[in-house]
C-alpha cells in the first residue's frame, strides 16, 4: 500500500486525539474506503475515518473535536480526510435520514467541509460507506464494525445505489469516478463483494470487454488528474442502472 507508513502514523495520531477527547465514550475508530479496500495511495486517495461514540455530544463538544482533528490542527498525508461521527444509536439501524454527530472533510486537495449534524449532503454516501465498511473496515481502535452497526437492509442500499448513480451523472458528466463507481456498482451486484474502485474497474473490462475503452479511459484520467468523454462514461453508467433497477 503507497503511504502505509505515513497512513499509520496519521490515524493512530487522529485515534489518540478522539481518545484523549471522548474518553470511554469513545467505540471505535475505523479506516473505510481504499484505505480498507486496498489501491489507497498518498497522491490520489482520500483517508476515510469513521468514528462511533456511546452517547450524542453537545454542540460544543463537536466543535472541539473538529478543532482537534481538522486539516488545519492535524495535516492529513494523503488528498485530504473524509470524517464522519456517529451516536451508537444513529447505526442501530442507521437512521433516515443519517443522523451523524459529524461530518469533516478537509486538506491539500480536499474541499473544506464541516457540518454538526444532517444537512443538505446526499444520504447515499453514508449508506454504502456503512454497507461496504460492515464488510471491510480497518479497525484503528475498537471492535469490528459488524459488531457496533447495524446490517442495512437490501432495499435501502438498492435506493442508495440508484441515488449515486444518479448524482454522478448530473454531477460528475466526465469525471473517471462516474465510470469507476458505476464498475464498482455492477461488481457488488453481479459477485455481492466490494472492491476499490480500480480493482473494479479492472474486472469489469475483462468480463465485460465491450466496455474495456471506456473503463480504461476512466483510469488513465483518474491517474493524469483529468476528464473524459461523458458519452464514454455513459456507457458503463448504463450497465450499472439496468443492474441496480
Amino acid at each position: 500500500m503507497t503511504g502505509s507508513a505515513e497512513l499509520s502514523r496519521y490515524t493512530d495520531e487522529l485515534a489518540s486525539r478522539l481518545s484523549t477527547a471522548l474518553g470511554s465514550d469513545l467505540i471505535g475508530v475505523w479506516l473505510l474506503g481504499s484505505a480498507a479496500l486496498g489501491g489507497f495511495s498518498l497522491e490520489r486517495s482520500d483517508v476515510d475515518v469513521l468514528v462511533i461514540s456511546r452517547t450524542n455530544a453537545t454542540l460544543a463538544q463537536r466543535q472541539s473535536v473538529a478543532e482537534l482533528i481538522g486539516p488545519d490542527a492535524l495535516a492529513c498525508p494523503a488528498q485530504g480526510l473524509e470524517f464522519v461521527w456517529y451516536a451508537q444509536v444513529a447505526v442501530q439501524p442507521l437512521g433516515d435520514p443519517p443522523s451523524y454527530q459529524l461530518n469533516l472533510n478537509g486538506g491539500r486537495l480536499r474541499e473544506s467541509k464541516i457540518q454538526f449534524g444532517p444537512g443538505e449532503e446526499a444520504d447515499h454516501w453514508f449508506v454504502i460507506d456503512l454497507a461496504i465498511g460492515l464488510a471491510h473496515a480497518v479497525p484503528v481502535f475498537g471492535p469490528a464494525l459488524a459488531d457496533v452497526v447495524t446490517p442495512i437492509s437490501w432495499p435501502r442500499l438498492q435506493a442508495a445505489l440508484r441515488s449515486s448513480l444518479a448524482w454522478h451523472n448530473e454531477n460528475d458528466a466526465g469525471s473517471p469516478n462516474r465510470v469507476l463507481n458505476a464498475a464498482r456498482t455492477i461488481r457488488f451486484l453481479e459477485t455481492g463483494a466490494w472492491t476499490n474502485k480500480l480493482d473494479a474497474g479492472r474486472w469489469l473490462a475483462r468480463v465485460q470487454p465491450p466496455l474495456g475503452p471506456a473503463l480504461e479511459a476512466a483510469e488513465w484520467a483518474r491517474a493524469h488528474g483529468r476528464e473524459l468523454d461523458p458519452k464514454l462514461a455513459a456507457q458503463v453508467v448504463r450497465a450499472a442502472q439496468a443492474l441496480v433497477r
